[in-house]
């Protein structure tokens, strides 16, 4: 089945309505589609979200976004740059959610 939400207006919000959408229906595993340069990101949000979930993931490549020469294209290495600081700052969260245990 492939199930497509539009409400989410972030990663980590998007997790959070698949892990509920999840529980309704008793899945153990689903493949994760996004962006390459977005992967790590909402694998990160997915896993904290469901830890005890299958994920496989399937990366889309676009082929406006030239990962392999960013430094040649200003638009694409600032997307780099953003997701790059966007993935550190979910990575901290996470990380000290573990170790405080809210």
């Amino acid at each position: 089945s492939i199930f497509l939400e539009y409400k989410a207006r972030s990663t980590a919000q998007n997790a959070h309505e698949t892990k509920t959408w999840i529980e309704k229906h008793a899945i153990n595993n689903i493949i994760l589609v996004t962006s390459n340069y977005h992967m790590l990101r909402t694998e990160l949000e997915f896993k904290h979200a469901m830890p005890n979930l299958t994920i496989t993931k399937h990366a889309i490549v676009s082929p406006r976004v030239r990962i392999n020469e960013w430094y040649l294209y200003p638009a694409t290495g600032l997307l780099l740059a953003e997701e790059y600081g966007k993935i550190l700052i979910v990575w901290s969260e996470k990380f000290l959610l573990n170790i405080i245990n809210f």
